[in-house]
């Protein structure tokens, strides 16, 4: 088993492996091919091997500066998804104690206690004051 392991890290130095774009096609190629199941679209079927392809290419690219652009490039185009996803992933599991506000000016994220009623609060980040009011 060791042999094969230092096969495989001699095999994939100086490659590029995986990061947020390839897991992100991994993750549409499963979304289509699930709805394709159902759907059995010629037109899916045919969209997702590209896409799998493409993934399995970045993976295994030597191009390291390429693929570091490409993912650069979707981090930025997709940070307003993943902030929405993570500040509704924080409000579901810390309900309770707490309530997440979003800053007027600077979108930063602010974790208050869940306390009723309204108060002014300060952004730590951009130090604008403004009133927060929650309802427990």
């Amino acid at each position: 088993m060791d042999k094969l392991k230092q096969k495989l890290a001699v095999f994939m130095s100086g490659r590029y492996g995986m990061d947020d774009l390839n897991k992100g096609l991994v993750g549409l190629y499963i979304v289509i091919l699930l709805v394709n199941l159902g759907l059995r679209s010629q037109i899916l079927s045919a969209l997702i091997w590209p896409i799998m392809i493409y993934a399995i290419y970045r993976s295994y690219s030597r191009n390291v500066a390429a693929r570091s652009a490409e993912n650069d490039k979707y981090l930025a185009l997709t940070k307003p998804i993943r902030r929405r996803l993570s500040l509704a992933r924080r409000s579901i599991t810390g309900f309770k104690q707490y309530r997440y506000r979003l800053c007027p000016r600077c979108k930063a994220t602010i974790e208050l206690p869940a306390r009723k009623g309204s108060r002014f609060i300060t952004c730590p980040k951009c130090k604008t004051e403004f009133e927060v009011r929650i309802r427990v």
